[in-house]
């Protein structure tokens, strides 16, 4: 089997907190979180990226998935996708 490319993606999220937050804060944080996290990329395409933070070949149930830890992404919270042969500095 040859072995999945690995890659940190970065997204835009959502994001919540608690009830203690006055007007002042709620407008400093009124935008989206970014967040990065690096695995085993198992597809992308244009509905989004499925990466795995484990991949084993010779461990457990080979014939359902050597991936455990699975993660979607969908494409439009995607910004970049850095392959870790050549990644650039993290976004800013």
């Amino acid at each position: 089997m040859k072995p999945p490319r690995r890659a940190t993606v970065w997204w835009y999220d959502a994001h919540s907190s608690n009830w203690d937050w006055d007007e002042e804060t709620l407008l400093r944080k009124h935008e989206p979180s970014l967040c990065g996290r690096q695995g085993w990329i198992v597809k992308v395409d244009k509905v989004g990226v499925s990466l795995a933070w484990e991949w084993s070949p010779t461990d457990g149930n080979i014939e359902v998935s050597p991936y455990r830890g699975r993660q979607f992404i969908p494409r439009g919270m995607v910004v970049r996708i850095d392959w870790w042969d050549d990644a650039p500095p993290p976004p800013t």
